[in-house]
């Protein structure tokens, strides 16, 4: 479950049809931007790319910036790999 509030995005991950409130995750304004991107359609570049030209950052920081989200959503069960090449297209 996500909700927007003051700002920050709240993941709110359902585990057995129950919020589980102990695992809130707060996302920043960049992170959110990223976790509104993630389709399942859009593969990591293609987000990178969107963060570049909303927050004018140089490509490579974006690229890291959004691996590093991806991993630690996918650790924390959040996003999985929809398919496709190595990861590159992440599903909530």
């Amino acid at each position: 479950m996500t909700r927007r509030v003051a700002g920050e995005v709240l993941l709110i991950p359902i585990r057995g049809n129950v919020a589980d409130l102990a695992s809130l995750y707060v996302l920043n304004e960049t992170a959110a931007l990223i976790w509104e991107r993630i389709d399942g359609r859009a593969g990591s570049d293609e987000i990178a790319q969107s963060l570049q030209e909303v927050y004018d950052v140089p490509g490579d920081d974006a690229r890291e910036d959004v691996a590093d989200l991806l991993r630690s959503l996918t650790a924390a069960g959040l996003v999985h790999d929809a398919g496709g090449p190595a990861s590159s297209e992440p599903s909530q």
